[in-house]
């Protein structure tokens, strides 16, 4: 059986600017090339779309994409058997053409109760949807056992694992897909994992894990692990500009990746420098980006990373690094980071947008971390409660906001939450 593996498709990213179609053009041509290489079935491995709750734009994009498998010449597939999952959840139509199975991840992800994105693409019936769950499908007298866990908050990743515990099933293909970070995986402190790979479950043909953005694969002790990376960069990381946007095939217990074609070149450079002055540094600038090739159809990604010092009398504010950035706006689509940049006095130049900018943070993800950490600071610790609190507060509005935590402190934890950052 061949299978395809997508990697993060960040449907709907960047919507205010200039790359808001990227993330439809990279995961139709995702899509297209599964279909091209005559696949059996395509798994998604989480973040299918940038936020939790898309647009009708967005969402009537992502449909036109998944119905080109549906469309696509039928396989002829069949469910034989599922576990943790009601059958009655999934459309026939889910079966048609190439079918499609995914899990959800971070910014799929809704609070409980509630749909989120990628469940409502199974409810019209283009893709089967997993969480905590497994699906075994026939085709062509073959059998595949997809083991799909979507994303939990990632201390809480190590408990679910173990008490999901999923097992390759006998006679089939069995891969078990997932959405955490992996500690062997992380360059950074922003995240801090529970699982590392000797965690992963032992026996599947292939393991695979969405939510970080390049391409990796670690065949070791009997673990076939794959990283799917995503289709579209989000973060402009100096190992993106490495490593291509692929989509990844597997067959007869072996992979292959495929570029994709459509995909932006993305190019990372570092400027040292020492007490510079804003004349300076435009010109160490330009020098750089005129080392960096055009290309006729798509502008490429720049990110430029400032690192040293300037000079004593002047505050990163005299840089105007936004004017440098419109200045080639023509050229390249331009991002010049100063998180690496200090003032003379040893401050750091780097300010809060800067940050979640660099990490992709939504601000949906920095409301429920805001609203976590009142919760926490209120007696009360769960992420759940957390994003119902939230989507409470954007959705339902304040009074039922209210009465979601009047319900779980009571009457003096809620009044001292509603005056809170929380509540405003």
């Amino acid at each position: 059986m061949k299978i395809a593996i997508i990697g993060d498709m960040h449907l709907g990213a960047f919507q205010a600017d200039e790359r808001r179609e990227d993330s439809f053009i990279q995961g139709k041509e995702a899509v297209e090339t599964a279909i091209r290489e005559n696949a059996d079935l395509i798994v998604l491995a989480g973040d299918v779309f940038d936020v939790r709750v898309p647009t009708q734009d967005v969402l009537a994009k992502a449909m036109a994409i998944f119905r080109l498998a549906a469309e696509a010449p039928s396989k002829n597939a069949k469910i034989v058997e599922l576990k943790g999952k009601d059958e009655k959840e999934i459309s026939r139509t889910a079966l048609s053409g190439v079918p499609i199975i995914a899990i959800h991840g971070n910014h799929d992800r809704r609070g409980k109760g509630l749909v989120n994105p990628v469940e409502l693409m199974e409810k019209a019936g283009l893709l089967v949807h997993l969480n905590i769950a497994a699906a075994v499908l026939e085709i062509n007298s073959e059998k595949a056992t997809i083991h799909g866990m979507s994303y939990v908050p990632e201390k809480f990743a190590k408990e679910v694992l173990e008490k999901f515990n999923p097992k390759p099933i006998k006679d089939a293909t069995n891969i078990f897909v997932f959405h955490q970070s992996i500690g062997q995986f992380l360059f950074t402190d922003d995240e801090h994992p529970s699982l590392m790979l000797e965690d992963l479950p032992a026996g599947f043909d292939l393991v695979v894990d969405g939510h970080i953005h390049w391409s990796a694969e670690h065949n070791k002790n009997g673990l076939n692990f794959l990283l799917s990376g995503s289709t579209v960069s989000t973060q402009m990381r100096n190992i993106e500009s490495e490593r291509k946007k692929v989509i990844h095939i597997f067959e007869n217990g072996k992979l292959r990746s495929i570029p994709l074609a459509t995909q932006r070149p993305l190019y990372y450079e570092t400027i040292d420098l020492r007490e510079i002055e804003p004349d300076n540094l435009r010109k160490k600038v330009v020098e750089t980006l005129n080392h960096i090739p055009q290309t006729a159809n798509r502008k490429p990604l720049v990110r430029i990373v400032l690192r040293g010092t300037i000079k004593k009398g002047f505050e990163a504010a005299d840089l105007n690094l936004h004017k440098i950035e419109e200045e080639f706006r023509d050229k390249f689509i331009l991002h010049i980071g100063r998180e690496k940049l200090l003032s003379k006095d040893g401050g750091e130049a780097k300010d809060v947008l800067e940050q979640l900018l660099s990490k992709h943070v939504s601000v949906e993800e920095r409301g429920i971390q805001i609203l976590q950490k009142n919760l926490q600071a209120s007696g009360y610790d769960g992420l759940d409660s957390a994003e119902e609190f939230f989507n409470l507060l954007v959705e339902g509005g304040q009074d039922a906001a209210y009465k979601f935590i009047k319900g779980k402190f009571g009457g003096s934890g809620a009044q001292g939450l509603r005056g809170s950052e929380v509540g405003q």
